[in-house]
C-alpha cells in the first residue's frame, strides 16, 4: 500500500507522525515543497500548479493508492481541482476543525490559528457559517503565518517560540491562567484549533500560553481514520512501513529537520520539479 503526503514544508510531518503512531503498515512518500515555501502567501493559481506537479510525480513514480494533502492551505485551494484530475485516486484533505470545536465548546468562543490564505479562504468562511454561526458561537480567527517560519527554522521550544506566540495572541486578550488582562475585555475561549499542520509542533508553547483549560485541536488523527476508511485493506497489510522523503528545497537542511523531529529516514532525496 502506497500513501503519498504533500505539504509546503515540514508541517505535514505532524500528520505522518499520526500515521506512525497508529501503526499503519504502508509505504509512505512524503514531499516537502520547501523550495516554494510558504504556501500561505502564494496565489491560488500558484498553489494549484504546485500541487498538480507534485501529485503527478507521486502517481507516475510511486503509483500511490491514496493522497493526503497534509496542508490546510493546499487543501482549501487545490482539493477540488485535484479530485477532478484524479477521479479514481482517494484524496484526503485537511481543514480547520470548526465542527468538532463547536461541539466541544462550553464558553461559545473558539479560536482558529492558520495562514493568511486559509483564514481568508471561502472554505473556512463556509465552515464557520455552517457550524458556528447558527449556534451563536463566535470564532476568533488568527493569522499566524510567522509560526510556519518558526517551525521550519526548528524554533519550536524555548524563548523565541514563546515570544512569537505572545506577540500574535496578546492582542486578542484571551483569558489565561495566572495572567491578568482588563477583565472587561478578555475573551474566554475553550477550544483552540491548530489550523495549519506546522502548528502541532508548537503545541507545548501554545498550551503554556493559553493554560490547561483550553483544549488544542489537531485533526491529524481524524485524517488517519479517514484514510483507513477509504483504504480498508491497509489495516491488514503485513509489510513493514517504509518512509521515503523528498524535498524541493535544500536536502541537507531537510535531513537535519527530520532528525531534529526524530523521524526515521529510510530514504531522502532532492526533487527537482
Amino acid at each position: 500500500m502506497n500513501i503519498g503526503l504533500i505539504d509546503s514544508g515540514i508541517g505535514g510531518l505532524s500528520v505522518l507522525r499520526a500515521f506512525i503512531a497508529a501503526g499503519v503498515p504502508a509505504n509512505f512518500f512524503y514531499i516537502a515543497d520547501s523550495g516554494h515555501l510558504p504556501y500561505g502567501t502564494k496565489s491560488d493559481a500558484y498553489i494549484e500548479t504546485r500541487m498538480e506537479i507534485l501529485t503527478d510525480f507521486l502517481v507516475q513514480t510511486h503509483q500511490i493508492d491514496a493522497l493526503v494533502i497534509a496542508c490546510n492551505t493546499a487543501t482549501a485551494v487545490s482539493a477540488k481541482s485535484l479530485r477532478a484530475l484524479y477521479p479514481n485516486l482517494p484524496l484526503i484533505g485537511i481543514e480547520p476543525a470548526i465542527k468538532p470545536a463547536t461541539l466541544l465548546t462550553k464558553t461559545r468562543h473558539i479560536a482558529v490559528a492558520a495562514t493568511h490564505s486559509t483564514i481568508n479562504s471561502p472554505r473556512l468562511k463556509g465552515l464557520i457559517e455552517r457550524f458556528a454561526t447558527p449556534s451563536g458561537i463566535t470564532v476568533h480567527t488568527i493569522e499566524a503565518g510567522p509560526w510556519v517560519t518558526l517551525v521550519e527554522s526548528g524554533e519550536i521550544y524555548g524563548e523565541k517560540a514563546q515570544q512569537s506566540i505572545e506577540t500574535l495572541l496578546n492582542p486578542y486578550q484571551f483569558t489565561r491562567a495566572n495572567h491578568t488582562f482588563n477583565t472587561e475585555k478578555t475573551v474566554q475561549i475553550d477550544q483552540f484549533i491548530l489550523g495549519c499542520t506546522h502548528f502541532p509542533f508548537l503545541r507545548e508553547a501554545i498550551q503554556n500560553y493559553l493554560g490547561d483549560s483550553v483544549n488544542l485541536i489537531d485533526p491529524a488523527r481524524s485524517i488517519v481514520k479517514q484514510t483507513l476508511t477509504l483504504l480498508p485493506s491497509a489495516k491488514n497489510d503485513q509489510a513493514s512501513p517504509h518512509y521515503h522523503f523528498y524535498t524541493t528545497g535544500d536536502l541537507s537542511h531537510f535531513k537535519t529537520q527530520l532528525s531534529t523531529l526524530s523521524f526515521h529516514i529510510d530514504q531522502a532525496d532532492a526533487l527537482t520539479r
